[in-house]
């Protein structure tokens, strides 16, 4: 029978061979004279079955899994192949976003990474704007509640926001950008000596009126 070879975009060419059955990443199908005939799987698709090679084993380099959805857009066990995006990883079947980016949402049954904001070395949340790291130059400015005490969230900068101070010097447990006090300082001078530390802080016993987590000393 026939197998047609792809063209240089994966789809079927008029070109063909004669086998007696179809090689690996061919599907069995039948051409317009209803002929079986075997067929390429579709570009970046390994393994596939069906008459129009709709279902795939696994995906290949490069290439990420991409489930099918029903009627009311619930996630299916099939799925099809596509080719990674910017800052997307596509290897032995396992998909993962490279540094600087985050898994975002796309869509039932997509995989997709979006890019963190800028600064950010890495972040997390539906939309990225959670960052977990700085990226080298930059440093961290911890959002504050509406009495001005450092949050465990923050951004990441070049220089501090106007209105916040800078305790990124050397000696700081938790150098940043602060509206107020240092992370975990509930009280505090202007220099960020604390006198009181938040829920799930305490004084220092290593540091000299600083706050440290319970967990840390």
């Amino acid at each position: 029978m026939k197998e047609y070879l792809p063209d240089a975009n994966g789809a079927p060419s008029e070109t063909y061979r004669c086998v007696k059955q179809c090689s690996q990443d061919f599907h069995t199908g039948f051409d317009a004279g209803g002929a079986t005939s075997c067929y390429p799987c579709k570009p970046g698709c390994k393994g596939c079955t069906g008459r129009y090679g709709d279902f795939c084993a696994s995906c290949g380099e490069g290439y990420k899994k991409e489930y099918d959805v029903d009627g009311n857009g619930n996630m299916l066990e099939s799925f099809h192949c596509v080719a990674c995006g910017e800052g997307e990883i596509c290897k032995n079947n396992t998909f993962s976003c490279a540094e600087g980016y985050y898994a975002g949402y796309c869509g039932a049954g997509k995989s997709c990474c979006g890019q963190c904001p800028s600064g950010c070395k890495s972040c997390s949340g539906r939309y990225g704007d959670i960052c977990s790291a700085c990226a080298d130059g930059y440093k961290k400015e911890y959002y504050a509640d509406s009495d001005g005490i450092a949050l465990e969230t923050f951004q990441c900068v070049k220089t501090c926001s106007s209105g916040y101070k800078d305790f990124t010097g050397t000696g700081w447990l938790y150098p940043g950008c602060f509206k107020k006090c240092p992370l975990g300082c509930k009280y505090c001078e202007s220099n960020g000596r604390c006198h009181g530390c938040t829920s799930g802080y305490k004084m220092s016993k290593k540091y000299v009126d600083m706050c440290v987590r319970e967990n840390e000393e």
